[in-house]
């Protein structure tokens, strides 16, 4: 019986912990680091940008329960806009740019 008991009380032991740890680092979030459940904090975005996200170009911003906000990030293939530098075509806008241009004699190029 005796070591049933400890078995269980070591079980419950190691649970509580984990649910400790989880639930404080919540309470972590504005402290300009990002700990664990959070994708960034403050100016934190541990590496992550608008271009490692698949955008061209913008700034993430962190929201105050520090989620990744990408609204300001801004071109992306496949978003409807040919965006020239980034982009060598866009859906159906192949930058008048053709099977010769490329040095093919004959073909149907598509982006």
């Amino acid at each position: 019986m005796r070591k049933f008991f400890g078995l269980a009380f070591g079980f419950i032991v190691v649970f509580s912990s984990c649910n400790e740890e989880v639930a404080n680092s919540s309470k972590d979030c504005g402290d300009g680091v990002v700990d664990v459940g959070e994708e960034c904090d403050t100016n934190d975005f541990s590496g992550r940008s608008c271009m490692t996200e698949g955008f061209y170009e913008g700034q993430l911003l962190c929201t105050s329960d520090c989620k990744i906000n990408d609204a300001s990030c801004t071109g992306y293939c496949g978003d409807g806009v040919f965006q020239g530098g980034d982009e060598e075509c866009e859906g159906e806008d192949l930058n008048s740019t053709n099977c010769h241009d490329l040095g093919f004699s004959s073909g149907t190029l598509s982006c």
